[in-house]
């Protein structure tokens, strides 16, 4: 089910990792898609606009529909640490102070979980959507000049006038 709070809860762990490191930029949003393979993934990762200094959270969002080698793409990028492409002979090495968090989207019968068999032995956080886990505040992405995000949290007044308006 779309809008039960993946890409919120993941920009939360995130928020929380950049306070930790004194407000430093740590999200890398890398998407994969139908049409990724592994040169564009290395391309992506390699284009990690946060300061080397701070760990990197890299944000895996997982299209709807992948091509059938992800799982085997995100096995080598996790477990043996590099991705490589074999045309280029680009290196991208995974460090080992960086965070992953693959977001994996609902799919009819969870289709595209079970074609991810490396990501379902994981440590995963199941999300539930209810009312006591609606969270008042709204992410807010701030672009700095190197180009890096800085994730930050702000009321969202919006929700609260859809709260009163159906109370």
């Amino acid at each position: 089910m779309n809008g039960v709070g993946k890409s919120h809860h993941i920009f939360r762990e995130i928020h929380n990792i950049q306070q930790q490191h004194g407000n430093n930029p740590v999200l890398h949003h890398v998407e994969i898609r139908e049409t990724t393979n592994v040169a564009a993934l290395v391309g992506a990762l390699l284009r990690d606009p946060t300061p080397p200094s701070v760990p990197t959270a890299i944000h895996l969002d997982l299209a709807h529909i992948l091509p059938s080698h992800v799982d085997m793409l995100i096995f080598e990028l996790i477990v043996v640490g590099m991705l490589r492409d074999p045309h280029s002979c680009v290196v991208y090495h995974r460090r080992v102070q960086d965070f992953f968090f693959v977001e994996i989207p609902n799919t009819p019968s969870e289709h595209a979980a079970k074609q991810l068999s490396f990501c379902l032995i994981l440590p995963r956080t199941y999300l539930r959507m209810s009312a006591e886990c609606i969270d008042p505040q709204l992410p807010v992405f701030t672009s700095r000049s190197d180009g890096a995000l800085v994730v930050d949290f702000k009321k969202n007044d919006n929700l609260v006038l859809v709260g009163k308006a159906l109370a």
